[in-house]
């Protein structure tokens, strides 16, 4: 005997992969978003397993449905930015090269292709590290 009945995201139960991407989507606020977007894609609705299925081995889909960035994607653009780092680092050492300390200092505090970007930079790689904890 099959029983199906209405249940809300917050309320059920995945299991497995299925609960990782579920906490996700809850975290980003986005359930009901995927409630109506599942509403429509399966109006005859779906099983347990079939709901937990979905949000396991479909989570890439289900992340880029919802707006919502992927591990790699988050990993990828801290990527990207320790490279910037590199770069202004690089940049600012070519520049400064011969310099005295303090006419480094001055170089790199007032220099917004220096200090003030370099600092952006960190804060942003920090903020999506505390992302990537919360995976």
């Amino acid at each position: 005997m099959k029983i199906y009945m209405e249940v809300s995201l917050y309320d059920f139960d995945a299991w497995s992969g299925g609960a990782d991407t579920l906490n996700r989507v809850i975290d980003a606020g986005k359930v009901e978003e995927l409630e109506q977007m599942l509403d429509e894609l399966y109006p005859e609705g779906l099983s347990d397993t079939e709901l937990n299925d979905i949000l396991w081995f479909e989570e890439d889909w289900v992340y880029e449905t919802l707006g919502i960035r992927t591990e790699s994607e988050i990993r990828e653009e801290i990527d990207t930015l320790n490279d910037e780092l590199a770069e202004i680092m690089e940049s600012f050492n070519e520049e400064s090269e011969g310099m005295t300390r303090e006419e480094k200092t001055l170089l790199w505090n007032h220099n917004p292709n220096y200090g003030m970007d370099f600092e952006t930079i960190e804060v942003r790689i920090k903020t999506l590290m505390k992302e990537l904890d919360n995976w």
